[in-house]
């Protein structure tokens, strides 16, 4: 995998999880339609996720005026 800014080649590690039938499914459909490796797909949406946490997280603290 690559890191997207440089190009460069990024260190992984497997992390096997868990996850309804129904949702593999549709992410396998997804990978293939989009002609995406299932790990590029989850690596962008757990980022996303991540991002949108951090953000929350923010917007919560200078609501406290923390």
């Amino acid at each position: 995998m690559a890191d997207e800014r440089t190009g460069a080649a990024k260190t992984v590690k497997q992390f096997n999880v868990y996850l309804p039938i129904d949702l593999v499914r549709a992410v396998k459909h997804h990978a293939v339609d989009t002609e995406q490796s299932l790990s590029a797909i989850v690596t962008a949406a757990l980022t996303e996720h991540l991002a949108r946490e951090s953000r929350g997280r923010d917007h919560r603290r200078g609501a406290r005026g923390n």
